[in-house]
């Protein structure tokens, strides 16, 4: 194996002694690695290969197939900004166990996190220097837990009493909120509330339950340039 290999794989590792073990995983089927090997992190798709999709620490985080989850994408990304300004080239990496959806715009690097929960799209856009693995790495690998747990209305962290309350999640579920932040607002995000559900599925309908997506936008008329310029090999 060669170094470069080593050094991928040392990222899932790290990831793993942050987050908890693998407890569940996916093979990568060939043309998903043939489609993306050319566009994502070399990191990420060497951990395709040797791991498959994965699903840490039963659902509190994985990786996901971009091609399936580009419906959900496309969907909460209709009508706002990041849309009219940057167009496609928007792919899904990763999730928790609530369903934020992080993905990855190609062309700017731009790295933005989809919380069906709140109905709000948030990135934080920098000056776009770092290259593609570095840059994908930082985002969907170099975690640690408290960059996965989401909160209750008194801004307590709710993975562990989920898991307490509900088990652990399968690979197509999600922790949800019945009834929705949406209908009911704050009073939504309680412990009481917390059920599972088909991430898939619910994320649609958690779409469906509002006009646009609340943004959180940090640099927009860089991220305009940006977009505007070729993409550059790494």
């Amino acid at each position: 194996m060669s170094l470069l290999k080593l050094k991928r794989l040392k990222r899932l590792k790290m990831t793993i002694d942050e987050l908890g073990e693998i407890t569940d995983t996916r093979p990568v089927p060939i043309e998903i690695i043939q489609q993306y090997e050319s566009i994502l992190s070399p990191t990420l798709i060497e951990i395709w290969k040797e791991h498959g999709f994965c699903q840490f620490a039963h659902g509190a985080y994985q990786f996901v197939n971009p091609t399936e989850w580009q419906p959900v994408v496309d969907a909460w990304l209709a009508g706002t900004e990041y849309e009219q300004q940057l167009g496609g080239h928007f792919y899904a990496l990763s999730r928790n166990a609530c369903n934020e959806l992080y993905i990855f715009h190609l062309e700017t690097k731009s790295k933005l996190t989809i919380d069906p929960i709140l109905g709000r799209i948030t990135g934080s856009i920098n000056d776009g220097d770092d290259e593609y693995d570095t840059a994908i790495s930082r985002f969907t690998i170099a975690l640690d837990q408290e960059d996965i747990d989401f909160f209750d209305f008194k801004n307590k962290p709710l993975l562990k009493r989920s898991i307490k309350k509900c088990g652990g999640l399968g690979w197509d579920e999600m922790y949800n909120f019945e009834p929705a932040y949406a209908l009911i607002g704050d009073a939504a995000l309680d412990i009481k509330y917390v059920n599972k559900a088909n991430a898939l599925v619910q994320m649609m309908v958690l779409r469906q339950m509002i006009d646009v997506p609340k943004s959180i936008i940090f640099n927009m008329d860089w991220v305009k340039e940006a977009a505007r310029q070729p993409i550059q090999d790494e």
